[in-house]
């Protein structure tokens, strides 16, 4: 249990840079 919701924030966190990166133009 402890593992998806570590996997869950990672994918989250990822999204998140994934957008600043893209706005960072």
């Amino acid at each position: 249990s402890d593992r998806v919701t570590i996997e869950t924030r990672f994918r989250i966190m990822n999204r998140l840079i994934n957008e600043v990166m893209n706005e960072d133009r």
